[in-house]
């Protein structure tokens, strides 16, 4: 489950926010808006947040009537596991990804990251189900 989360940025945004079953789209290239992914089990729910993107550009060039640009981002985020007998708990993650882009208009430049939020979050929650392993642990114990 995704929740969007609008800042009061336009009024496209503020008419989207709510809860989803898949991963709204951005409505528009500098959305400033909180996507939230939300998973749910039995013994613990985990809750994923993009915190902080970091884009470095490598390099840029214009050849053969177009831009090309190569670089690297970092996306980092919080994970919080909300155990089942209220015990919570946090952790930070962050992964770094390359990327390369053609662009055949001059004034085109990457702005998002778009396509690159599901594989950061699929990891995320995978770091968030080792964590929730302590749920059980606080189960056994108390």
């Amino acid at each position: 489950m995704y929740e969007w989360i609008s800042h009061g940025g336009c009024e496209r945004c503020d008419a989207m926010e709510g809860f989803y079953d898949e991963e709204p789209v951005r409505p528009h290239p500098n959305c400033q808006c909180d996507i939230i992914h939300h998973e749910t089990h039995t013994t613990h729910s985990i809750v994923a947040e993009v915190t902080d993107i970091d884009w470095t550009e490598r390099r840029h060039w214009f050849e053969d009537g177009m831009w090309h640009w190569e670089g690297f981002f970092s996306i980092t985020g919080d994970i919080r596991v909300q155990c089942a007998n209220g015990t919570q708990l946090m952790d930070t993650f962050s992964k770094d990804y390359d990327w390369k882009l053609d662009a055949d208009q001059p004034d085109f430049y990457p702005s998002g990251v778009d396509g690159w939020s599901d594989p950061w979050y699929r990891d995320a929650v995978a770091v968030g189900e080792r964590l929730a392993e302590q749920c059980n642990e606080a189960f056994r114990c108390c």
